[in-house]
């Protein structure tokens, strides 16, 4: 199973951005009229960059429609921004508090975890009727990475992938130290970023382009 670790990461990182390319190649040549987050009145700078910042960063349409999904959703998205951030300082080797660290990415991977199961229970129920096979399968996906992950962090082994991630940087991959559980949420991940560029996940780059995300990048 060497594979996963020194050849299939290459080939993620190009289908991820062979993927990316042709996701922005369709979005910026459908000729759909962008419809800014910005709002056309003459109003002060300040006041749009806050108005663009709590949409897409405190979700405040939801906020006003539907409060429960609102929690849920603001939940899962900053568990997940500070589980990514984890993930980047271990790979580069920063170092901070050992039990700090075991605490905040326990605390944060659970509530990562719930986040999301009170999400596909959501689609089993009220949400069924507009959701499809790709929601289940990636909300399926992201599960299945939350809990490789977070039986690797109870499993009590240490796994120190900075030379792992510098090799592979630098072309010259070596086969880090693996259990079966580091295996299959390495795995895991990969596909989840390879997938990124062609599913309904690429939202979170449409953010930042237009408010009419779910359309417009969906059919992008």
């Amino acid at each position: 199973m060497d594979f996963v670790f020194t050849k299939l990461p290459y080939f993620t990182f190009g289908v991820f951005i062979i993927g990316l390319i042709w996701r922005l190649i369709r979005f910026f040549g459908k000729g759909i009229q962008s419809h800014p987050i910005f709002p056309y009145a003459k109003i002060s700078t300040f006041k749009r960059v806050s108005t663009y910042l709590s949409q897409i960063l405190l979700f405040t349409p939801i906020f006003r429609s539907d409060r429960t999904l609102w929690t849920i959703s603001w939940a899962f998205h900053l568990s997940l921004a500070l589980i990514l951030a984890g993930h980047i300082r271990m790979f580069a080797g920063i170092k901070i508090n050992e039990k700090l660290a075991f605490l905040l990415g326990s605390f944060f991977g659970l509530i990562f975890l719930i986040s999301m199961l009170i999400l596909l229970l959501r689609r089993f129920g009220e949400a069924k009727v507009i959701s499809t096979t790709e929601d289940y399968l990636v909300l399926l996906l992201l599960i299945s990475i939350a809990v490789s992950g977070l039986l690797m962090r109870f499993s009590g082994h240490h796994y120190n992938l900075t030379a792992y991630i510098l090799s592979i940087v630098s072309f010259s991959p070596i086969t880090p130290r693996y259990d079966s559980l580091l295996l299959i949420h390495f795995l895991l991940a990969q596909i989840l970023i390879a997938y990124l560029p062609y599913g309904k996940l690429f939202h979170s780059v449409g953010a930042f382009v237009t408010s009419y995300l779910p359309l417009r990048w969906q059919n992008a």
